[in-house]
């Protein structure tokens, strides 16, 4: 039997995601192409490495937890939502609104109420070699008046 392993691009890409980091992110960190990380599902989670580290994790967490690794990420994120620090000298229980903050983000974007930023992200290249020489010259001189006036 030839048991499949993950890359280590893979490995990193995942743990990326249970740490948080929306997929595409985790991808692009992890080393994959902008391009590869646009589709996560075809070039991430349906990927026999992939599955084979994610079958891995999930029988830890069942050895540790004993809760399959779904369940687990779920059960801490929603402990998350209940965070709390202490404060004083006399180390008094208050919520920890900041870190309940990022959970309720993260829960958000998990069940589609928003989208992670990268989604929102419109971007935009500027092909600066369909632009004539003329208007070339006057950009590349008005960014070395700007660079200048910086420097000063």
């Amino acid at each position: 039997m030839n048991k499949v392993k993950p890359t280590n691009k893979q490995v990193a890409a995942i743990n990326g995601i249970i740490e948080g980091k929306s997929a595409g992110v985790a991808m692009r960190e992890a080393g994959y192409s902008r391009v590869t990380a646009l589709n996560p599902k075809q070039n991430l989670v349906g990927t026999s490495g992939a599955k084979a580290y994610l079958q891995k994790l999930d029988k830890l967490s069942l050895c540790k937890y004993k809760l399959h690794l779904a369940d687990k990420l779920a059960d801490t994120t929603l402990n998350g939502l209940e965070a709390t620090k202490l404060f004083g000298k006399d180390a008094i229980v208050h919520p920890d609104w900041s870190a309940r903050a990022i959970f309720v983000k993260m829960l958000n974007e998990i069940v589609g109420v928003t989208k992670p930023p990268e989604v929102l992200v419109n971007n935009r290249q500027f092909n600066f070699f369909k632009v004539g020489e003329v208007e070339r010259s006057k950009f590349n001189n008005k960014l070395k008046e700007f660079l200048r006036k910086q420097a000063l």
